[in-house]
């Protein structure tokens, strides 16, 4: 298996057609690049420990997750510095770790009220999402199997 670290990706204009940026990222859950917004759709979990798009993360302004997605998985949207608007379906009940790591640019994203866990490190490295959390004075707590997780806005 390649590792998508390690590879090298061609420069892409965003204006270029990327109908040929797309794949799979579950058992039922298919991705697909339309411009600057990536499309997740299917049914169930997202997989863990990877993001199948990354070679197109700097291209990455707006996530649509689709209704039927479980979990946004572990490293699903690591590095997309230029994330910056979310849409989560009420379908969401957990966002793993790391999900958004370092999506330094993201600023938009409603949680779901159906939501029931969201594990420590899912929006580490987040700037514009704690500054807009600050701003709005709100911190997130979230009681989880006798544990908190805290989207932390201290230094924001």
């Amino acid at each position: 298996m390649t590792n998508l670290h390690e590879t090298s990706f061609e420069k892409i204009n965003p204006g270029k057609d990327l109908s040929f940026a797309f794949g799979s990222c579950g058992n039922d859950i298919t991705w697909k690049l339309n411009g600057d917004t990536l499309i997740i759709s299917g049914e169930g979990e997202m997989s863990n420990n990877y993001s199948p798009w990354y070679g197109y993360r700097n291209l990455i302004r707006k996530a649509v997750i689709e209704d039927g997605i479980t979990s946004i998985g572990k490293y699903a949207f690591y590095y997309c510095e230029n994330l910056e608007v979310v849409h989560v379906p009420e379908s969401i009940k957990a966002i793993k770790d790391f999900a958004f790591h370092s999506c330094a640019s993201l600023h938009d994203i409603k949680i779901p009220n159906a939501l029931r866990e969201i594990e420590p490190n899912a929006f580490i490295n987040c700037d514009a999402f704690k500054k807009a959390l600050k701003k709005k004075r709100f911190i997130a707590k979230l009681r989880l199997k006798r544990k908190y997780a805290y989207l932390d806005t201290e230094g924001a």
